[in-house]
């Protein structure tokens, strides 16, 4: 495809269509959890061979450490769709090589080669997720990241929660029937939610009072 990435040219902000995740925020913002500011390109299609398997999905983004230290991006993306299939993140040389020459990138990396290392305060990496051939049928796409905060949570009453906080982006398929690789494939909105209970693990307050 020779559809081009215009997020990459802009200030690390998750965009999209009515809603926005900054990632300019502190990394203090949010309950005082650490977190990595992770920006998405475009969902696009890496032909790679041939047969029903040829198409590949694929998700470039960057992901910067705005902390003071370097840490190591516990990343794991996968994709749903309104069909009720899932597909996860598989590292694919041939679409790493299709993503880099699309954008023009040299040093673009898995996700697995992230999350093999540790990210130096204040850098920025270029990777790409991979999810294979998605269900052609399916028209809304959803790719969940995890592990851009830290599951511990302090409060400034003092609570220490546990939580694991997701970054939803979800993007809609346009065109007919013929050619679904081809369609293009928007993003519609993004969000962030948490996933299953909130667990309060300690409370420095009581502690303090019990001393």
């Amino acid at each position: 495809m020779n559809r081009k990435l215009l997020l990459w040219a802009l200030p690390a902000v998750v965009l999209a269509a009515g809603a926005a995740v900054s990632a300019t925020q502190p990394a203090s913002a949010g309950g005082g959890r650490a977190r990595f500011d992770f920006v998405p390109g475009e969902l696009s299609v890496a032909i790679t061979g041939h047969g029903r398997n040829a198409a590949s999905y694929y998700l470039p983004y960057t992901l910067k450490n705005p902390m003071d230290d370097a840490r190591t991006p516990r990343l794991y993306i996968e994709v749903t769709t309104e069909t009720n299939k899932a597909f996860g993140d598989t590292a694919d040389v041939k679409v790493v090589a299709v993503a880099a020459k699309e954008l023009k990138i040299a040093d673009m990396k898995t996700t697995a080669e992230l999350r093999s290392q540790d990210l130096a305060a204040g850098a920025t990496a270029h990777a790409v997720a991979n999810f294979g051939n998605i269900d052609p049928n399916a028209d809304d796409i959803t790719v969940k990241v995890y592990g851009l905060w830290d599951p511990v949570v302090r409060t400034r009453q003092g609570k220490v929660y546990n939580e694991k906080r997701v970054l939803v982006l979800q993007y809609r398929r346009y065109g007919d029937e013929y050619d679904r690789p081809m369609d293009p494939i928007t993003l519609t909105s993004s969000y962030e939610e948490v996933q299953g209970d909130v667990t309060e693990l300690y409370s420095t307050v009581a502690e303090k009072t019990k001393k």
